[in-house]
């Protein structure tokens, strides 16, 4: 029998299709509050920590016009969550471990928001609860909130998610990090803080998890 984990996934990057999708909204939002310039791509996809408070500050907004400027964009987001995908490989896979283990969100990302999209795809009946920005901006915080929430030893939590940040705060939180290369940041990036275990797409998260009910 396969011993249950607890999985936590990042949402932006790993489940949804969304980099393209969140800086046009982006964009927009900092047009609304009269800032025309936008940072490249490639700027953001170096980010150290990928959120729209951190972009904000990048784009030189004060803290008020950071506050209005995370407003509208989480605003938007969940408004138009029906312009966004999943990636291939994802509906099978969270099908697949939702059979065996506790599955999550943690996200930076709003609650609501990701609910709503998680409903349109079919597949809020696999995911046990969302850990969003509505509660602190920490990964590694929620994660430990996880952890008591469903008695789960540190040993048996995975972290997935996409960037740099993801990795330190599983490594923060005290357990394991899963990167994977289809996300906000690249294979390069992502070695240079050495995650646990890397993958090339969803079907080796689920060969990976197979892997560990039969040792």
């Amino acid at each position: 029998m396969c011993e249950k984990n607890l999985i936590l996934f990042d949402y932006d990057g790993v489940i949804a299709d969304s980099l393209q999708h969140n800086v046009k909204i982006a964009r927009e939002c900092g047009r609304r509050l009269g800032f025309d310039f936008f940072p490249p791509i490639r700027d953001i996809r170096n980010m150290d920590n990928m959120t729209f408070e951190d972009l904000g500050d990048m784009m030189g907004f004060s803290k008020d016009e950071n506050e209005a400027f995370t407003a509208c964009v989480f605003s938007l987001l969940a408004a138009r969550v029906g312009m966004l995908s999943v990636f291939p490989g994802i509906h099978r896979l969270l099908k697949s471990l939702s059979r065996d283990h506790i599955l999550a969100v943690l996200t930076a990302n709003r609650e609501e928001g990701v609910g709503r999209f998680l409903a349109r795809q079919g597949l809020s009946g696999y995911i046990s609860t969302i850990a969003g920005s509505n509660r602190t901006e920490s990964k590694s915080e929620k994660t430990g909130e996880l952890i008591e929430r469903f008695s789960m030893p540190r040993e048996r939590v995975y972290l997935i998610g996409d960037t740099i940040s993801d990795i330190l705060e599983a490594r923060k939180a005290g357990v394991k990090s899963i990167a994977v290369t289809w996300g906000f940041q690249n294979k390069e990036q992502l070695l240079t803080r050495q995650p646990d275990f890397m993958v090339n797409n969803p079907g080796e998260i689920e060969v990976f998890f197979k892997g560990l009910g039969k040792k």
